[in-house]
């Protein structure tokens, strides 16, 4: 096996793990997470403030960032939080960070594994 193919294979299985560790996160959070509705309450650069309020009617605000800040204050959002810690919020409740993890790790494997398939073919042949 080529130096290539090695560090390919131990990157694809690194971020195998790691989608592993962030979608089962991602999954916990969503199993105990409650949805409020919220509103932007201020923008400055590329964070925005989040104002929600929670199950015991207690407003909460939340500063969130973004690559590319297009929130302006009134836009309405949904919050996703968990009860026991309202500050801990999100607004998204998906699993997108792991499963971009897992699909990175995917192609990785089948890099790292496709040429020992490739060598099998051609010295059968």
């Amino acid at each position: 096996m080529k130096p290539g193919n090695k560090i390919v294979l131990v990157i694809g299985i690194i971020a195998l793990l790691a989608g592993s560790f962030v979608l089962s996160r991602e999954l916990s959070f969503r199993k105990n997470a409650v949805q409020s509705r919220g509103v932007v309450i201020s923008t400055l650069g590329s964070t925005f403030d989040v104002q929600y309020i929670i199950s015991d009617g207690t407003e909460t605000v939340k500063r969130f960032t973004a690559k590319v800040n297009h929130n302006r204050a009134g836009d309405p959002k949904i919050v996703w939080y968990l009860p026991e810690n309202p500050k801990r919020a999100k607004l998204s409740n998906g699993t997108e960070g792991g499963s971009i993890l897992l699909k990175v790790a995917f192609v990785c494997l089948l890099l790292g594994v496709y040429p020992l398939f490739m060598k099998k073919t051609k010295t059968a042949g």
